[in-house]
């Protein structure tokens, strides 16, 4: 089963962030955003490293139980998600 919320690299706040040409952006922007696979959109949080977008990310998929649902808050504990 895939997971709703997937971390995916920030883009740039520039508007001129994607090519004219087909592929990917030439220059990614700092940090980590999620990316809601059900309702198809950004959820742009600029998580600075790659283990607070992957916490925030378990934490909205629902994977830690008893956090608090902040960055760096809580000692919640990890469940198995087929549950």
């Amino acid at each position: 089963m895939q997971t709703r919320f997937v971390v995916v690299p920030a883009l740039p706040p520039e508007k001129d962030y994607l090519p004219k040409r087909a592929g990917f952006a030439q220059v990614l922007g700092a940090g980590y955003d999620l990316y809601d696979t059900r309702d198809k959109l950004r959820v742009t949080l600029n998580c600075a490293t790659r283990a607070e977008a992957d916490y925030a990310c378990a934490c909205r998929n629902g994977l830690i139980v008893g956090s608090d649902e902040t960055l760096g808050g809580g000692q919640g504990e990890w469940r198995s998600a087929n549950t």
